[in-house]
């Protein structure tokens, strides 16, 4: 008997948690997807790829964040990668009710790399779809619900005596990025495809050097040659959701 009421209350538990709605990861995701720059974007996508069961409001807001900045990537190789990992988030939602939106990718997006990736999102989606809800299409979500303030107390403050990111340039040598910012929470160096390019005799962009500011965003730097250590500011990355390590 006492079985069976301990079994009646979890029942119970488990259909008020339902009946709450969303999780507070869920809730997390969706506001670093509206909110936060494109390291951001790329890390939530990411995680909706390898997760399962999460609520279809996830998956409208990545979609509705895809339609809203997909024509503007292009500018950063940051923004194209966050966009591309957000039709593959879609993909991983098996709903075909999105692939319409991965259409419009395809069609639309400026960015040769990311039609390519509209399309085969596309693809995918139609073939490996389980579910089908209706057709999503912009607007049907309000992301400004989920706007936060600029003066949010999760927005990160610049290094004490130092400015923020936002003050760096394109073309910075590292030297002004340290001296202006300060010395990051956490740096990450890695070899980039121009590393096996055999013509790329002076080995210039050979490594991608990514200086991590919690709170802040990330300051992205290629080397100048592989004949000296100077390192050039190629893109500045805004995010205040920055956790400040990879």
């Amino acid at each position: 008997m006492k079985t069976q009421i301990f079994g009646a209350l979890i029942c119970l538990l488990l259909l008020s948690n339902s009946a709450m709605g969303i999780s507070q990861v869920e809730k997390s995701y969706i506001e670093r997807m509206v909110n936060g720059g494109s390291s951001s974007v790329r890390s939530v996508a990411s995680s909706l790829v390898n997760i399962q069961g999460l609520d279809k409001k996830v998956y409208d807001v990545a979609a509705e964040v895809l339609l809203r900045d997909y024509r503007n990537a292009g500018a950063q190789n940051a923004d194209i990668d966050a966009m591309a990992w957000l039709t593959k988030a879609l993909v991983a939602s098996k709903d075909s009710c999105y692939v319409t939106v991965l259409e419009e990718i395809k069609n639309n997006a400026s960015h040769p790399k990311l039609r390519k990736y509209g399309k085969s999102t596309a693809k995918k989606l139609k073939k490996g779809a389980t579910k089908s809800s209706p057709a999503y299409t912009k607007g049907m979500v309000k992301l400004s619900k989920y706007k936060r303030s600029k003066n949010s107390s999760n927005i990160g403050r610049a290094k004490q005596g130092k400015q923020p990111i936002s003050e760096i340039k394109i073309g910075m040598s590292s030297s002004d990025v340290y001296s202006i910012a300060g010395h990051p929470d956490y740096e990450t160096v890695n070899a980039t495809g121009k590393a096996f390019n055999p013509f790329n005799f002076s080995g210039k962009g050979n490594l991608k050097t990514q200086a991590l500011y919690k709170g802040q965003g990330r300051v992205v730097m290629e080397n100048s040659s592989s004949y000296t250590h100077g390192k050039r500011v190629v893109e500045v990355i805004l995010d205040i959701y920055e956790s400040g390590y990879p």
